[in-house]
């Protein structure tokens, strides 16, 4: 026992010496004071957007909770319906809520961790892969991951993308250390990809992106078919280590082989059926996704011309090509959903580190070489260099987001009904976030994210999900409450409302009163034969109005 204890020490010892010799080198105290700077700017950068908290996270939330409390991996116990995209976020919060973490702090915890880890990747990976001058192209880039608005939002917002996109820096950092050291192996990055395919359904797609990558590196390169055949193998064997268990026990479980989620969200594909070609091109250049491109490549300003001139150094030609592959599954995913309904381009978020290294790395290219001294030659490179990314850091930080009236009403809503919670309630909403989670209500929802039947067969509904009203009104809740007044006003006018439009109250609080000109107010209506309707009414502190006699005043 003492020769392993013995070898531990001697190994920790070194690698305190080293580190220590490490940190009294100039340039790499230089190094770590930036990288500490930009963290702090980035921490301050996401406290603006504490209060700016997504409603599809408390879904996750929620599960997280009824796993922890042993009710199982549901959104309404008793109900085996995967509807969180995210299994390995949830297992993590539960972990932690079991701890008795509050889950709010635990995700945004989560969340600015990511994005700390983000701009600490993105400084390594453009270190590793620039040598000669990567210190300062690393600050550079690093300082454009901590300047984004949308690693801000995402990293307080409670949902898994900044952990997704932090994750994702690791796999191809993991993968491009590996084509630098052929000795390293497949089974680092396959696994950091597993870990990105557990976090978001897409993961399984970049994980293709690198693995095809690689496959191809060495088909070109003429390595040999066994080590080729080898290295392909190696590498989906490792990743599927991880991600063949959950998919069993996502089948054993939830009988389906992907998320409900993703099942709700299948839209975009049916919209692309029978189209040809240049009507699909037009549909995506004229879409969300083709909007994206173009604010992005505004914001990043010259920057975005520099993504691929990583490809005119043979030294960085593998790298760029990854990291544009990877950046253009950013793009795929974002034209498939089309763009999403969430604000600040969530699902480019994870191509940010990716572009900012790329961005580096053709500043790299283009400005540098190896035979130049950094104070004599160097100095106007660097300085382009340094205007550049701080050019982008600037127009990719453009200040705060708008909070709805309505955010403090809902928690503060599913809170006060929690008090007055029966077990018989049921609460159809096509939020299914904020208000089911405070208030521990079963909830309907009508978006079909939560839904395995409305998710089979209801109809689309851009990129919210899908519908499916008549279902809805026959399960016949005690409670309503859409993000909108005109959904609640189309589900009264609907035909197979027609038998109940006498049973509903609509509830008039004064948060409901004071939002009068809000155009997402939540009117929340209860069925008027519900036990204790008005017990419920004084504890909300609200008036009871005939729900069609509501509706007619807010036309």
């Amino acid at each position: 026992m003492e020769g392993p204890l013995k070898s531990v020490r001697i190994r920790a010892t070194a690698l305190v010496a080293r580190l220590s010799v490490r940190l009294r080198s100039p340039a790499n105290l230089a190094s770590a004071a930036a990288l500490l700077a930009l963290s702090v700017l980035a921490v301050r950068h996401c406290q603006e957007f504490r209060a700016n908290l997504i409603d599809d996270a408390f879904i996750t939330l929620r599960y997280a909770d009824n796993l922890a409390h042993g009710r199982g991996f549901v959104f309404n116990p008793g109900e085996r319906v995967e509807g969180t995209s995210t299994f390995l976020e949830t297992l993590l919060l539960a972990l932690l809520r079991a701890a008795r973490a509050d889950l709010v702090d635990a995700a945004q915890l989560i969340g600015v961790a990511s994005h700390l880890a983000l701009i600490a990747g993105t400084f390594w990976l453009v270190r590793s892969l620039s040598p000669e001058n990567g210190r300062l192209l690393g600050v550079s880039a690093a300082t454009v991951v901590a300047a984004s608005m949308s690693l801000a939002i995402y990293a307080m917002s409670g949902l898994e993308t900044t952990l997704f996109a932090a994750l994702l820096l690791l796999g191809i950092g993991l993968h491009l250390r590996a084509w630098r050291s052929p000795g390293v192996g497949t089974m680092g990055w396959s696994l950091a990809m597993s870990a990105v395919a557990l976090t978001r359904p897409e993961g399984v797609g970049y994980f293709a992106i690198l693995w095809g990558a690689a496959l191809a590196r060495d088909v070109v390169g003429r390595a040999p078919l066994r080590h080729t055949v080898r290295s392909a193998a190696s590498g989906a064997g490792w990743f599927l280590l991880p991600v063949l268990p959950m998919l069993a026990f996502r089948q054993a479980y939830f009988h389906a082989w992907v998320p409900n989620t993703l099942t709700a969200k299948s839209n975009m594909l049916a919209t692309f059926h029978g189209k040809s070609l240049a009507e699909i091109a037009s549909a995506l250049a004229d879409g969300a996704a083709g909007r994206h491109v173009g604010e992005y490549a505004t914001m990043l300003g010259v920057a975005a011309y520099l993504v691929p001139a990583g490809l005119l150094r043979r030294s960085t030609r593998y790298p760029t090509f990854v990291l544009l592959a990877t950046i253009g599954g950013s793009l795929v995913v974002d034209a498939l959903d089309d763009g999403d309904w969430m604000p600040a381009w969530r699902l480019l978020t994870p191509a940010i580190a990716p572009l900012a290294v790329a961005v580096a790395l053709g500043l790299g290219a283009l400005l540098f070489r190896p035979d130049q001294r950094l104070w004599r030659t160097h100095l106007p490179s660097a300085l382009v260099a340094l205007v550049v990314c701080g050019q982008a850091a600037q127009r990719l930080y453009p200040g705060g987001w708008s909070v709805s009236a309505m955010d403090d009403y809902r928690v503060w809503l599913g809170k006060t009904l929690a008090q007055s919670r029966r077990d018989d309630d049921l609460l159809a909403t096509d939020m299914a976030g904020v208000v089911p989670f405070y208030s521990g209500m079963r909830a309907l929802d009508m978006n079909g994210l939560c839904d395995r039947y409305i998710a089979l067969h209801g109809s689309p509904l851009g990129p919210m999900g899908k519908i499916d009203r008549r279902y809805v009104i026959e399960r016949r809740p005690t409670f309503f409450q859409p993000n909108f007044t005109g959904e609640m006003r189309a589900l009264y006018d609907d035909p197979a409302f027609a038998p109940m439009r006498g049973d509903y109250y609509a509830v008039i609080t004064d948060g409901y009163r004071k939002a009068a000109r809000v155009r997402d107010r939540k009117l929340l209506a209860v069925r008027k034969d519900r036990p204790g309707v008005r017990e419920l009414a004084v504890s909300l502190g609200a008036e009871l109005v005939d729900l069609g006699q509501q509706l007619q005043t807010e036309r």
